[in-house]
């Protein structure tokens, strides 16, 4: 929710701006909501508005925009969403604006990759899904951050993501679109996820 202040511009003329200048930045599809937000709020007036997605806290007072993703919020809604603690979520994720990316070594993952395949999984998207970058992740992002982690297996990506759907999980679509949905099993799933990785169970 956001409060237009008086000087704000026309809502139409505000939409028609943000979406402009979003095309002209090529912004990534897996990142436009979150860049029109933060475009909206500014070109709108909007106060007091967070650069992490959602409600903004005591400490985003004062509005500026160039709050550094990392700087708590993220992390802070990651921890709170998974029940972990702050310093379990930033051992494990780092927030920048290109989206979530996992920390630990590829020694950290099970050493069967269909399972550590999983882990990336649930974990990249638990986090993407706790800072609402989207309802759903594509399951090429989850593909990247298994590659970026080392323990990707081409061969068996398809079976492993089959493996976690309806285990706190909703696939839906096929193939390169098919997207990925977490519900309050799966953030908790991905919590004990985050405390395996950070070393703490």
């Amino acid at each position: 929710m956001f409060v237009v202040t008086e000087s704000s511009k026309a809502l139409p003329e505000v939409l028609k701006e943000v979406l402009a200048a979003l095309d002209a930045a090529n912004v990534p599809d897996d990142l436009r909501a979150v860049a029109f937000a933060k475009a909206f709020d500014h070109t709108a007036g909007v106060s007091g508005a967070a650069w992490t997605p959602g409600p903004p806290s005591s400490e985003d007072s004062g509005g500026g925009g160039e709050k550094p993703a990392n700087s708590g919020t993220a992390i802070a809604r990651i921890a709170d969403k998974l029940a972990v603690t702050e310093e379990q979520a930033a051992h494990v994720f780092d927030i920048d604006e290109d989206g979530v990316h996992l920390t630990v070594p590829h020694a950290a993952f099970d050493s069967k990759k269909r399972t550590a395949m999983q882990q990336v999984m649930r974990a990249v998207a638990a986090a993407r899904q706790a800072i609402d970058l989207e309802e759903f992740t594509a399951t090429k992002v989850l593909r990247a951050a298994c590659e970026d982690r080392g323990v990707l297996d081409s061969g068996n990506f398809a079976s492993a993501l089959a493996g976690i759907d309806g285990d706190g999980v909703r696939v839906k679509g096929s193939g390169p679109s098919r997207e990925i949905k977490l519900n309050a099993k799966g953030y908790a799933m991905a919590g004990e996820i985050v405390k395996q990785l950070s070393g703490t169970v």
